[in-house]
């Protein structure tokens, strides 16, 4: 359960949202491949920026999302995480027109921690969350709730 936060404190959080803006991916022509990179499945759904200091999903462009905000129970609090909500098939695919009609339950896959405990988010490096397995929540019925 959420706990509430004084309009300040919320309104320190959405600034330093704001202040940090997700990586939009690019579009190349030609396959690129280097040892030195780390290489993600493309997922279909929304990106959002999940704010578990001040209870809020965000958009990328820091709109409020409450129709994905319950996924926040299930994630660590004092974090600020960039992730993608989706809504998976039993074999793990992301299926956009089922996340959209509401036809299975959204997921929120983080991939990036921006923000923990008042400080900058960069001490869990993307390579420590994939050998830490996927970092994922779920409206508690068909996946395992990150604790």
């Amino acid at each position: 359960m959420r706990r509430g936060v004084s309009a300040i404190d919320s309104d320190r959080t959405l600034s330093r949202i704001r202040s940090m803006e997700p990586i939009i991916p690019i579009v190349r022509k030609e396959p690129f491949d280097d040892p030195a990179w780390l290489f993600d499945l493309k997922l279909d759904g929304f990106r959002g920026i999940a704010d578990t200091i001040s209870g809020r999903m965000l958009s990328k462009n820091s709109n409020r999302m409450k129709r994905f905000e319950t996924l926040l129970d299930g994630l660590p609090p004092g974090h600020i995480l960039d992730g993608e909500i989706v809504a998976l098939d039993d074999t793990g695919r992301p299926m956009f027109n089922d996340l959209m009609f509401g036809r299975r339950e959204p997921v929120y896959v983080a991939f990036d921690v921006l923000f923990v405990d008042g400080g900058r988010g960069g001490i869990c490096p993307q390579w420590t969350l994939r050998q830490c397995g996927p970092f994922q929540c779920a409206s508690l019925n068909r996946h395992d709730a990150l604790s």
